[in-house]
């Protein structure tokens, strides 16, 4: 009798039931670093893995190997689209969210800026006070005025998270 050396095609379930753990290992170690939902990763690595069972050429290396490469791209791939999507929120909470700082300013932010803590009230109050001119270009600056001032570094960075978070939220969350 002739075998028959054509690679034979295995369905993804015969390949499931037998990498069922690496893909959850796979899945795992990324939960773990980038504190997504697991749910969410799982998904994205059957993904992955359907590609490999699909993809995969056994002349060219073991399955275990092709389906890590495949799961993990595929989570990469997932995860810099989350990352891009992230940032352009980020951006465009940032730009909803930037108020000139005209004379009004401490009026009309008055109610939340008495909510956010003392750091973060003192550097509110510090930029507020500053005529145009003479306000701070970047974050750089804004740390030497408040070091003039007497904060200290824990203080400035304690404050500039809070206020980062306020902006972030659009002064909406925690307040």
């Amino acid at each position: 009798m002739q075998r028959n050396n054509s690679p034979q095609k295995i369905s993804a379930t015969h390949y499931y039931q037998e990498y069922e753990r690496l893909i959850y290992k796979v899945v795992h170690s990324y939960q773990k670093t980038t504190n997504q939902s697991f749910e969410d990763l799982l998904s994205v690595g059957y993904e992955g893995f359907v590609t490999a069972c699909r993809d995969y050429e056994p002349d060219k290396g073991a399955f275990s190997t092709c389906s890590w490469k495949y799961i993990s791209n595929a989570l990469n791939d997932w995860l810099n689209t989350q990352t891009r999507r992230q940032t352009e929120e980020t951006q465009d909470v940032q730009n909803s969210a930037h108020y000139s700082l005209t004379p009004e300013a401490p009026i009309l932010f008055q109610d939340k800026i008495e909510r956010l803590g003392q750091e973060a009230q003192k550097i509110c109050q510090v930029l507020f006070a500053l005529p145009d001119e003479s306000k701070p270009e970047n974050r750089t600056r804004l740390k030497e005025i408040l070091r003039t001032e007497g904060m200290s570094w824990p203080k400035i960075w304690r404050g500039m998270r809070e206020l980062r978070e306020f902006c972030r939220t659009g002064g909406q969350e925690n307040l």
